[in-house]
């Protein structure tokens, strides 16, 4: 999956399998110059406010990983996280993914990662 239509798949939830749908695909078209970079409107996203986060050992490290190469070469990481409820109001993220690509740019790219999200994409 390109990069492209991974951002089309996020639209089309937000849109679609949400009940602010409408309010996605208006904002959509109002910033539509904004591509991915369009702002949304966090009062909507669900509130948890006593809500804890747990990282799974594996994420921590990969995380810990990420944040000393990132200092050591001065270049941005692509990785996604992937997580779920698993009592009420307690996240945690188990799965980590991040493909390293050779690259001259200090710019994060996904190009390789896509190819791994869809996997993700399914469990969600």
């Amino acid at each position: 999956m390109t990069r492209e239509e991974c951002k089309q798949k996020v639209k089309d939830i937000l849109i679609y399998k949400n009940p602010y749908g409408i309010y996605h695909q208006q904002n959509f078209k109002t910033y539509e110059a904004y591509g991915e970079m369009t702002p949304i409107n966090s009062s909507i996203i669900n509130d948890m406010p006593n809500a804890k986060i747990v990282l799974s050992d594996s994420v921590y490290e990969m995380l810990l990983a990420i944040q000393e190469a990132t200092l050591q070469t001065n270049q941005e990481f692509s990785f996604f996280l992937y997580g779920q409820e698993i009592a009420n109001n307690l996240i945690e993220f188990n799965e980590f993914i991040s493909i390293s690509d050779n690259r001259s740019s200090a710019e994060a790219s996904f190009n390789q990662t896509m190819e791994y999200v869809n996997f993700f994409i399914d469990l969600i």
